[in-house]
């Protein structure tokens, strides 16, 4: 049984935010950014207001784009050649069909990552890691 990914709610800080909040035991700056990323917090959970965080926040901001454009998304649609060169469009496989697919202003591949797969993250992650550590829902980062 495949289990659902639930979103990554919470507090939401911007990159300033963050740089500010590691002083906010030294600096009156970092304390003013506390008081500040708090206060959105609180106002938030006053109003039910439940902010997107991490990965999925970049993905729902990408999706709204696409809708905005009038563009199509397509799930489960493995590229079965990476090509060389300047990147012009895909070519992959749509109902188990091979689709080239031409692109004029871009190309956003959505991976996923491979959070769950032991190989790569041997591969490309500092030792030790394990697959186990990740807090990805099963299925994910294949």
């Amino acid at each position: 049984m495949r289990r659902a990914h639930l979103p990554t709610y919470g507090l939401t800080i911007t990159s300033y935010d963050f740089r500010h909040l590691n002083m906010a035991a030294r600096t009156w700056a970092g304390r003013r950014v506390a008081a500040k990323v708090g206060l959105r917090a609180v106002r938030d959970l006053a109003l039910g207001r439940k902010p997107v965080a991490l990965g999925e926040a970049l993905v729902a901001r990408l999706r709204l784009s696409l809708a905005r454009l009038g563009g199509h998304l397509w799930l489960d649609a493995p590229l079965y050649d990476e090509g060389a060169g300047r990147v012009t469009g895909v070519r992959t496989y749509r109902a188990g069909r091979p689709v080239e697919v031409r692109a004029r202003r871009g190309v956003v591949l959505a991976s996923g990552g491979f959070s769950r797969n032991q190989t790569l993250r041997d591969r490309y992650l500092p030792a030790p890691t394990s697959a186990d550590w990740t807090a990805s829902p099963q299925g994910a980062g294949r």
